[in-house]
């Protein structure tokens, strides 16, 4: 019982190392232990249970929420700038605000995610429009 748990250990460890998914016939002892890989990429996931075209149209559906969810910005920036007063709107929030659509944007370029750059993109230019506003004012 010993042994047969070593090489399974063992084999865990050897498919999980060299990444063996497509040569295990290389190795019959891995290929025979009936070990699963889970795929560690998000993508291999989303795939698997949705359709390349659902994702296409979900990608395109949250590109447009996401950039037209951050036009609240634009839109605070603009009463600040008719109204030519900025005493009801908070500075330290926006400031945060501005620091997470920051955050929000680098993750989106590092893992190149479009839905998440476009939206980020034009919320952090709002959010610092708003922070001018209220500097101004």
């Amino acid at each position: 019982m010993n042994v047969i748990a070593c090489v399974d250990i063992s084999a865990r460890h050897e498919l999980r190392s060299r990444r063996l998914h497509g040569n295990l016939m290389k190795y019959p002892e891995i290929a025979s232990s009936k070990l699963t890989v889970s795929p560690r990429n998000d993508e291999k996931i989303r795939n698997k249970h949705m359709s390349p075209k659902f994702m296409k149209f979900y990608e395109k559906y949250m590109t447009i929420v996401g950039t037209i969810g951050n036009f609240m910005f634009y839109v605070q920036a603009h009463k600040i700038f008719t109204c030519k007063s900025s005493a009801s709107v908070s500075m330290p929030a926006f400031t945060i605000s501005a620091i997470a659509l920051c955050s929000w944007l680098i993750y989106g370029i590092l893992i190149k995610n479009t839905p998440i750059i476009i939206a980020n993109i034009v919320g952090f230019i709002g959010a610092l429009l708003v922070l001018l506003t209220i500097i101004i004012y």
